[in-house]
């Protein structure tokens, strides 16, 4: 690596992740990166010029600076510069995704080892002297009762972890030492909760989680048969693509019984567990939002319930283009559901996630450098994480205003906004709920 380059590698040091994979995008966006090494020098020249700064000050024109670079390193990305209607909220989410990427996945905050939330968070109390499982943590007994169920426990815990992780998109597997990040031992935590759920909570809970694994393996072996992207075309039979309509209706059949109501009542418990630690608030919200997106079903159940039949499709098929694009960010998804042309929704949409992933790998190291540099002071950590719950209800919104109304026809829309995505990928069709015959099949290329 270019001795150019060595600031970055050794800022890319300081976080969890792929160096490796790091190494080849900047050779691959080596121009980008020349540029972006210009940049880093001119941000350190002007903060030493603006004496007296405070750290918020300092880390609000840094991400201005970089934002605008960004924004100038493609043609396309000026759709989210300054003056245009998409810049503020585009301008916030990324602002926020970025302070949460790196407290996340910096090396600068300990983590914990399975065994050390466990020990830690676990309901069965293993650091209350009173409780039946007390051990010392740093001095234990080996051949105690709490030390052996511990160890039961981690193992559990391990496999469950693995099963969750394992099943999105993308696993990043953590050193032992750090399993479980500081920014989301609270979120974890909630598995001790899922233990006093009511039964048709946890059976809720559990629909959820698998609702997506049959389609996902039968998608995932016929691309492993195929040995390419799969595609779907008009015409013919598949074998390999039957297993897929089967995974789907097995999908549908589980859709169905979870109940919307059911669904809003596991939702505010979540929430109400979020609501615990104040800490990482905002960045609890981000997670849940993305993974559960309470506030978007809800809006768009609302939605359905008030439109016409001929503005019903049309809501759908806008939902469909930013949800295959995973835009969840609620005033996101509000400002490019504005324009009526969906090809242009899916151009702010594809944009908006090609932008992100610019900015906030390569915010990451010029923030790390200013960290290491002092310019945020000993309290970086918790400036970071107030700036992110100062910015949560603009980015996301008020928990508090979450509309929980059901109503006769809630549980259709409900079905009907989860389904249809998955509708459109495999028939292009994202009208119906229900697989055309078998007879007139799509074959996957």
């Amino acid at each position: 690596m270019k001795h150019r380059w060595n600031w970055m590698v050794e800022s890319a040091k300081n976080f969890h992740g792929d160096l490796e994979l790091f190494l080849k995008q900047i050779e691959k966006m080596e121009l980008f990166y020349t540029s972006f090494q210009v940049l880093y020098q001119s941000i350190i020249v002007d903060l030493d010029k603006l004496r007296g700064l405070r750290s918020e000050q300092v880390l609000e024109i840094c991400f201005s600076k970089i934002y605008d670079f960004v924004i100038w390193s493609s043609d396309d990305f000026s759709v989210f510069d300054k003056d245009t209607q998409l810049h503020e909220n585009v301008y916030n989410a990324c602002f926020f995704t970025t302070l949460g990427m790196f407290l996340n996945d910096t090396k600068r905050i300990k983590g914990l080892s399975l065994r050390e939330f466990l020990y830690k968070n676990s309901s069965n109390k293993y650091n209350i002297k009173e409780s039946r499982y007390y051990f010392n943590y740093d001095n234990p007994d080996k051949t105690s009762q709490g030390y052996e169920h511990i160890k039961r426990e981690e193992t559990t815990l391990r496999q469950m972890r693995h099963r969750l992780l394992s099943a999105r998109p993308v696993y990043d597997k953590q050193p032992e030492w750090s399993a479980i990040r500081k920014s989301s031992e609270h979120e974890w935590a909630f598995i001790f909760v899922l233990n006093n759920l009511e039964n048709d909570l946890l059976d809720t809970y559990k629909r959820i989680g698998n609702l997506y694994k049959d389609l996902n393996t039968a998608i995932e072996d016929f691309k492993k048969a195929q040995k390419t992207k799969y595609k779907f075309k008009v015409g013919g039979e598949n074998e390999d693509y039957y297993k897929i309509e089967d995974a789907f209706k097995k999908f549908s059949s589980k859709l169905n019984k979870i109940k919307y109501e059911k669904f809003l009542e596991l939702q505010k418990v979540i929430l109400s567990h979020i609501y615990e630690d104040k800490t990482h608030f905002g960045m609890n919200i981000y997670r849940f939002e993305k993974r559960l997106s309470l506030y978007n079903i809800t809006s768009e159940v609302k939605y359905l319930l008030e439109c016409k039949n001929e503005e019903e499709n049309r809501i759908i098929d806008k939902s469909i283009v930013l949800y295959r694009n995973n835009i969840f960010f609620p005033k996101l998804r509000q400002d490019f559901s504005v324009f009526d042309d969906l090809a242009y929704i899916e151009f702010c949409a594809n944009t908006f996630s090609s932008f992100v992933n610019v900015i906030r790998p390569s915010s990451i190291l010029i923030i790390d450098e200013l960290v290491e540099k002092g310019y945020f002071g000993k309290n970086w950590e918790k400036i970071f994480l107030d700036k992110i719950n100062e910015m949560t209800e603009r980015v996301f919104y008020d928990p508090e205003k979450i509309d929980y109304t059901v109503t006769p026809k809630s549980q259709e829309k409900f079905v009907k906004i989860i389904s249809s995505p998955v509708l459109y990928a495999i028939y292009g069709d994202s009208a119906s709920i229900e697989p055309p015959p078998r007879k007139q099949s799509h074959v996957l290329k």
